[in-house]
């Protein structure tokens, strides 16, 4: 099965064919720790949540409840398929599936996406769409769930070039221009704490929740 087509900058298909490792290359080798700390103070609404570039599974997995019902959403088959074990291996095939799906076409609505990396994995170009995709999957009041990185020139050191990439560095003000014009709504933007972001990222991630105008 070929991997759909995308506006993603890279061949995630033939990376993961080449094998991806937990906490390796993009894989941080759990659930992103500021979700897993707003889903233990309940801050995550029920009902439909949706992971695009979902890779391994963990966010899909962490989300995953008897009130919410989770998609995860990769271009990459491979990664499709390493996700779906993930969820049987956890038992939480019940409340949770992973489709291989291109994120700019895929259709549904949902009342939570959590997107860590598929920003910053998509073309510059094609950015506008991105948010005017989040806001078609969401439902009217719907919380999309941003995980920011990278917020400087990435890896540490270089040269900002927005050429570069993927990563594409990012800014929470480009995550402000984005949303915003498309009608939502930011409730909560802060830096990520040093002791929740994966080795080497540290300083270089925000958290930011957003809502969906009516």
């Amino acid at each position: 099965m070929a991997a759909p087509s995308s506006g993603l900058a890279q061949d995630w298909e033939a990376s993961w064919q080449k094998g991806v490792a937990p906490s390796s290359a993009w894989d941080i080798g759990g659930p992103y720790k500021p979700l897993a700390r707003l889903l233990r103070e309940g801050g995550v609404p029920g009902g439909r949540a949706l992971v695009p570039g979902c890779g391994r599974g963990w966010d899909v997995a962490a989300l995953a409840s008897p009130d919410r019902y989770v998609v995860g959403l990769d271009s990459s088959p491979t990664a499709a398929a390493i996700a779906t074990e993930l969820l049987a291996s956890g038992g939480h095939s019940a409340q949770a599936h992973v489709e291989c799906a291109d994120f700019f076409s895929f259709s549904g609505a949902f009342h939570v996406v959590f997107d860590y990396t598929m920003l910053c994995a998509t073309l510059p170009s094609r950015r506008t769409e991105w948010a005017r995709q989040m806001r078609a999957l969401l439902v009217p009041g719907g919380l999309l769930l941003c995980g920011e990185f990278p917020l400087q020139p990435w890896p540490r050191g270089s040269e900002e070039d927005l050429a570069r990439g993927p990563p594409f560095q990012l800014s929470s003000a480009l995550y402000r221009e984005l949303l915003e014009a498309q009608g939502f709504e930011c409730v909560a933007q802060s830096a990520v704490r040093s002791e929740e972001s994966f080795p080497l990222r540290a300083g270089y991630e925000a958290f930011s929740v957003w809502r969906r105008a009516p």
